[in-house]
């Protein structure tokens, strides 16, 4: 899970996969958007793409870059388990520290 967590600690990344929401991109598209230059943004998508969260598709010499739907369900899935975690712990947690700082 490091690469996903790696890929979505920098802002300019999860701008890129903001932006992705609206569809496929080539990477001069993004480029216009952001003030990056070429080998920058080239670097972030490597990023994304490594950690799964973006693929490429060509057409002929144009690369495209859109969302995998299927990369960011190892995110979905951690985030997920939080809903199952039992409400009384959450209530004991706070009550602990509150107990603390008296």
């Amino acid at each position: 899970m490091g690469t996903v967590w790696k890929a979505l600690a920098d802002d300019s990344r999860r701008q890129v996969l903001l932006m992705l929401i609206e569809g496929e991109m080539t990477p001069s598209e993004m480029a216009a958007k952001f003030n990056f230059t070429m080998p920058a943004l080239s670097t972030h998508l490597k990023i994304l793409r490594d950690a799964g969260l973006i693929v490429e598709r060509r057409e002929g010499k144009r690369r495209l870059y859109s969302l995998n739907a299927n990369g960011m369900n190892e995110l979905f899935e951690f985030v997920d388990s939080f809903w199952a975690y039992p409400l009384h712990n959450l209530k004991n947690y706070f009550k602990g520290r509150a107990k603390h700082k008296e």
